[in-house]
């Protein structure tokens, strides 16, 4: 099922070996620069919060885009949402990225 609040580029596919920052366009919300990015990555094969173990950093941000951390060390066959809450205009806004791992 879809979900609103998912990126426009839908499900990313992301080898156990691979370590990716993704960038996500916020123009889409507003063309002010967003602050206070921050990244919850959670495993939905068993609802568990993996930030700590399979990220390292923190989100970046560069006009209307924002990167997130380096994500690593993923699970072949786990899916994943990387939630990347912002605020941009005043609003508090969420956003995610779904992963497959492979």
């Amino acid at each position: 099922m879809a979900d609103s609040r998912m990126v426009k580029e839908g499900k990313q596919v992301q080898g156990i070996y691979e370590r990716i920052r993704y960038i996500i366009n916020t123009s889409e919300w507003s063309t002010s620069t967003p602050t206070s990015a921050t990244l919850r990555l959670i495993d939905m094969d068993d609802l568990s919060d993996v930030t700590a173990t399979k990220s390292t950093g923190s989100c970046s941000i560069s006009t209307t885009y924002i990167t997130t951390p380096l994500i690593h060390s993923l699970v072949a066959g786990h899916n994943y949402r990387a939630y990347v809450l912002f605020v941009v205009d005043t609003n508090t806004l969420e956003t995610f990225i779904w992963i497959e791992g492979e």
